[in-house]
């Protein structure tokens, strides 16, 4: 199973990476978005849950930026509650795959 290799985030189409080490200089992330180079990187040794937790978040970020919330996209414990309960109601509720286009696509196609 593996991420999606890219996603829309409103009209900018964002490439996702998993990268070696995602480095902010804090030692502590797994993921980042890049307005610069309209990517998204993850720590490919995630595991492919947590992966999909972390584009959720990076996704939040993206979104809240984009919509001129910036003071919020800066707040890490607002963009990461919303995104642990997002994810978790979309899991519970067998749904990952609808909103965000976080399919985990099967190897192979």
């Amino acid at each position: 199973m593996m991420l999606l290799k890219s996603i829309q985030i409103c009209g900018i189409e964002f490439t996702i990476n998993q990268v070696e080490v995602v480095d902010k200089g804090n030692g502590f992330t797994r993921g980042q978005v890049n307005f610069e180079t309209d990517t998204i990187e993850i720590d490919k040794h995630l595991p492919e849950d947590r992966k999909v937790q972390v584009l959720i978040h990076e996704c939040l970020h993206a979104l809240l930026d984009l919509t001129g919330n910036r003071e919020i996209s800066e707040d890490e414990k607002t963009v990461q509650s919303i995104a642990t309960a997002l994810y978790c109601s979309l899991k519970e509720n067998n749904h990952l795959a609808l909103p965000f286009a976080l399919i985990l696509e099967r190897k192979g196609k």
